[in-house]
Formats: structure tokens, C-alpha cells, sequence
């Protein structure tokens, strides 16, 4: 009986002591910094993100016609008489090289559509008719119903459409001839060829009469005239 507790007790101790070579259980301190480095989620940096730019936006030269028909004063387009602008006489104050204008009776695109027209780089005047259906004007600048002077009294007449009595005093004047030198003496402002009393060039002579019933005066390729 004695020698069967002994054995028991000699096999319960061997139990107890190959327990106690098991494996224990990794502890998560226990992971390497290397595992750690390869389990560790990449960094995300943060990219500024520049706030979005708009383009600059540029105006349109096209001028904004007054739909009332109170305008006197408008700039480059293609404007409906009565609508846009009033019938009446307006002038380009300033040279503006590459200017063209053109009375139109209608907007089909057509030659016929032009009622009369000038192509000029100088100052000049032009009379809108009430039975205009459009007036069209390119590189002109400005057009203003202002008619005053815009020359000195008594001073060189240049190229350019002038209002006599206003700009240019009557009287003889004379111009250094040149091989395209034309000039006309004019009864209005419309651009129709029954607007023009008289004209001349260098077949003619630089030398003109310009009468107190003279409307305006008009000269192109001449240098400037001077009263004598």
C-alpha cells in the first residue's frame, strides 16, 4: 500500500514539473521594433492645396447701347438708329487711325445696306438721318454729340472733317501740294457724294475757297491748310 502513494506521488510531481515547461504567452510589450515597424501604417503628409485662381476676365470692347434712345454719346458697334442712338450729328473728337463708319439701311451684311461710308485715321463728323435703319462704326473711339471746337481759332487746318464757322473760318486757305491730296467743300455731314458743293487734288491746286455757307470742310493726304 505504502509503495503505490509513493509512485502516485512520484508521478504527480512529474505532472507539475513538465507543466511548468510550457510555453508561455507572448506578451504584446514583447513584439520587436521591427515587427512593430513593419505593422506600423505608413504617415499620410499633408499637401497645401492653393486656393483656386480665376481668370481674369477682360471687357468686351463692344459698348452697351442704351435701349431708350437717349444716347450721345457711344463708341464702337453696330447700333439701331432710334433705338440705340438718336438720329443727329456727331463727331469723332480725337485721330483715330484705322476708323471706319458706315449708315446702313438694314443689317442684312449686304454692300447695298450701306448708305455711305468713310474710312479715315483723322477727326470727323457725321449726321445721322432719322430714316437710318443702323449706323456701324470700327476703331472710331468715341462719338459725341458735342460739336464744339476742336481746333484753335485761326489755326492750321490737318486732315480730317471740320465744321466751318466752328472749327474753320471762311475764307481762301492754301496746302503744300501732295500726290494724294483731296479736299471737299460739303453742304452736310451724311457722306453722300450730293454733299459735296466742290473737291479737288493736285491736279487742281492745294488752293480753296471755303464759303460762309460752307456746312464743313474735308481733306485727306494734304498738309495743313493755312488762311491767307
Amino acid at each position: 500500500m505504502m509503495k503505490w502513494m509513493i509512485l502516485a506521488l512520484v508521478v504527480a510531481l512529474a505532472a507539475g514539473a513538465c507543466s511548468g515547461l510550457a510555453n508561455p504567452t507572448p506578451s504584446p510589450t514583447a513584439v520587436s521594433a521591427s515587427q512593430a515597424a513593419l505593422t506600423r501604417a505608413p504617415s499620410q503628409a499633408t499637401i497645401p492645396t492653393a486656393a483656386p485662381t480665376s481668370a481674369t476676365v477682360v471687357p468686351s470692347t463692344m459698348p452697351t447701347a442704351a435701349s431708350t434712345g437717349e444716347s450721345r454719346e457711344f463708341g464702337d458697334g453696330t447700333f439701331v438708329v432710334g433705338k440705340d442712338i438718336r438720329p443727329g450729328t456727331y463727331r469723332a473728337r480725337v485721330p483715330s487711325p484705322g476708323c471706319y463708319w458706315a449708315r446702313l439701311s438694314g443689317f442684312g451684311g449686304y454692300a447695298g445696306d450701306v448708305i455711305a461710308n468713310e474710312a479715315t485715321g483723322a477727326p470727323t463728323v457725321v449726321t445721322v438721318s432719322a430714316s437710318d435703319k443702323g449706323f456701324y462704326s470700327d476703331m472710331c473711339g468715341t462719338w459725341t454729340a458735342d460739336l464744339s471746337a476742336v481746333l484753335p481759332p485761326g489755326s492750321p487746318v490737318p486732315s480730317g472733317t471740320y465744321i466751318v464757322g466752328t472749327d474753320v473760318t471762311p475764307g481762301t486757305y492754301r496746302s503744300a501740294a501732295g500726290a494724294v491730296c483731296r479736299w471737299a467743300r460739303l453742304s452736310g455731314f451724311g457722306g453722300a457724294n450730293e454733299e459735296v458743293i466742290a473737291d479737288g487734288g493736285p491736279s487742281t491746286g492745294a488752293i480753296v475757297t471755303i464759303a460762309g455757307s460752307d456746312k464743313g470742310f474735308r481733306s485727306s493726304g494734304c498738309e495743313a491748310w493755312t488762311k491767307q
